[in-house]
């Protein structure tokens, strides 16, 4: 197994993992072993294969129990841009739109409560709406905007609690918060891009993401990793313009915070490693997934999407030739998200292309480490947040309308609870 390719702090992880993979039950991760990651034994969890057997494992609704949003009618339930709907402590539903600015609460039944929020820069108004997340103090809401280096904290009818300011940090820009650890340590992102090229075809280069944590309005700033951003490429048309795609079927950088935990990894391997709240790495946890080897069959599909969205004739004949000469990864990323459950649980999606029939799974991982196994979720769902019996997402129609969808998660198996 290769090293897992991510830096924690300014550390490189230099030693790869060798671990007796020994049987999997319900009770106990599969194996378990230490890597050194800058001189520092940190603990690995490695598992051969899924706890759950045959029959058991978490199920969710095939319909959903609730659906808000509409393609026409009330205000409320027209949504243009959905952000981060979550599930109250009782109940209520709570999701954001970044181009009405505003954050609407609904009951548990999908019905409309109120609104809060409007575009602007004073306290209670929002510029670009980015996330929400409830606090570790299971009593408030955090909100962020996309344009502007603060976070709002309200309660959860709405009302203005604290504005907190983001500084610029550890030599770099103000980061982009995205939840806080279990003892209210702010966690976010700051993406390093470097210089695109500007002639030479076919050059490839890529960014990075550092992943930062810090208290208050900047204090006590640590550095916790930094992951691979998009894999890019430079392409010189016959029309003299330029263009950047990614790179084809190109692993990349994923991370999750939530319940207190964050996590991270690139999806080159699968591997993801637990983040200390202190600045290092709690734990790395690897599974035995297969490699899904990138076929003829794969090539010919992506460039018949890029072709079929050719300028005209000239520049589908252009995207033929190019896509023979960029290099293909030996096999597909392993997954393409990670979220943390309001339980603590990870949940990871497995890598899919557009072209994909098969199911849409996610594997879930209990808060020690082990490999619990794979979850199917509705098709066309984009996964926002799981509670303890609720999965809720974002689902577009043909015509782009987004709904928000509330199922039920199932955890009972052949009459028993699953783990």
């Amino acid at each position: 197994m290769r090293p897992v390719p991510i830096r924690p702090g300014k550390l490189d992880i230099i030693t790869a993992i060798v671990l007796p993979l020994l049987a999997c039950d319900t009770d106990r991760p599969a194996s378990s072993g230490t890597e050194e990651v800058g001189g520092v034994e940190v603990p690995v969890v490695e598992s051969a294969e899924p706890a759950w057997g045959e029959g058991e494992g978490w199920t969710v609704a095939a319909n959903p129990l609730v659906e808000i949003g509409a393609a026409d009618g009330p205000a409320p339930y027209l949504f243009a841009a959905i952000r981060s709907p979550r599930l109250l402590p009782d109940g209520r539903i709570v999701v954001g739109d970044a181009r009405a600015n505003e954050i609407r609460f609904f009951d548990e039944d999908g019905r409309f409560i109120r609104a809060v929020g409007r575009s602007g820069q004073g306290p209670g108004e929002f510029e670009i709406l980015g996330r929400l997340w409830l606090a570790p103090d299971s009593a408030s809401l955090m909100v962020t905007v996309a344009v502007a280096d603060r976070i709002t904290r309200m309660d959860f009818a709405g009302n203005l609690l604290e504005l907190i300011h983001i500084p610029n940090l550890l030599g770099g820009r103000a980061p982009n918060a995205i939840g806080q650890f279990g003892n209210g340590r702010f966690f976010g992102l700051q993406g390093s891009s470097p210089p695109r090229p500007r002639s030479g075809h076919g050059t490839t280069f890529r960014g990075s993401v550092r992943l930062v944590s810090w208290r208050g309005e900047g204090q006590d700033a640590r550095a916790h990793a930094e992951l691979a951003s998009d894999h890019q490429w430079l392409r010189e048309r016959q029309d003299g313009g330029t263009s950047y795609p990614v790179m084809p079927f190109a692993a990349r950088g994923a991370y999750a915070v939530g319940a207190g935990r964050a996590y991270a990894g690139e999806s080159a391997e699968p591997a993801i490693m637990e983040l200390d709240p202190a600045g290092g790495v709690t734990r790395i946890l690897h599974w035995g997934a297969e490699p899904r080897e990138v076929t003829a069959g794969d090539r010919d599909w992506l460039v018949d999407d890029y072709v079929r969205d050719a300028r005209d004739e000239n520049d589908a004949r252009q995207w033929r030739r190019d896509l023979a000469e960029i290099p293909f990864p030996d096999h597909m990323p392993y997954y393409e998200g990670l979220l943390v459950d309001a339980s603590g649980n990870l949940w990871v999606q497995r890598y899919r292309t557009e072209a994909d029939d098969g199911p849409v799974l996610w594997d879930v991982f209990a808060k020690e480490g082990r490999w619990l196994g794979p979850v199917e979720v509705p098709s066309g769902l984009r996964v926002e947040w799981i509670s303890e019996d609720r999965m809720v997402g974002v689902h577009y129609d043909d015509l782009g309308v987004g709904r928000v969808r509330v199922y039920a998660l199932e955890k009972e198996a052949n009459g028993r609870r699953a783990p």
